[in-house]
């Protein structure tokens, strides 16, 4: 609460605290418009809503409640399960021809100790808590 967080290059105020890995508008929504994350609609509002109001459904405000937490006494918006067509999927386009000599990779000569590859360290976060230990 009371914290300013920059969301592309403008300052939007939180009205109340944010748990961590929660959603917040970062803009003023109209009752029925959606939310959207990546690009989808995850949910609609259910009343206006306006930037900063942290996001909350019927059923992260059950699970929230009893704990201590500043939270408002309905949800502000209802989950949206699209239904996706087959006709929009994705068409899977021909299997790749197998490699024939199974033993060839793209390595590198380490002259009397063999061959190698570069190692890559990659830090994935499985969930939106880890992100900023990802970083």
């Amino acid at each position: 609460k009371d914290q300013v967080v920059r969301v592309g290059g403008r300052a939007v105020a939180l009205r109340r605290n944010c748990p961590e890995g929660f959603r917040f508008a970062t803009e003023a929504t109209k009752s029925g418009e959606p939310f959207r994350s990546w690009g989808l609609p995850f949910g609609d509002a259910s009343r206006d809503v306006e930037a900063g109001e942290v996001l909350l459904n019927a059923g992260s405000l059950g699970a929230l409640k009893g704990r201590g937490l500043d939270l408002p006494d309905e949800p502000n918006f209802a989950d949206r399960l699209d239904v996706i067509e087959e006709k929009t999927l994705p068409r899977l386009k021909a299997q790749v021809p197998s490699v024939r000599d199974a033993r060839t990779f793209a390595g590198y000569d380490r002259g009397r100790r063999g061959v190698g590859t570069r190692n890559f360290a990659v830090v994935v976060p499985t969930t939106a808590a880890l992100g900023p230990w990802a970083k």
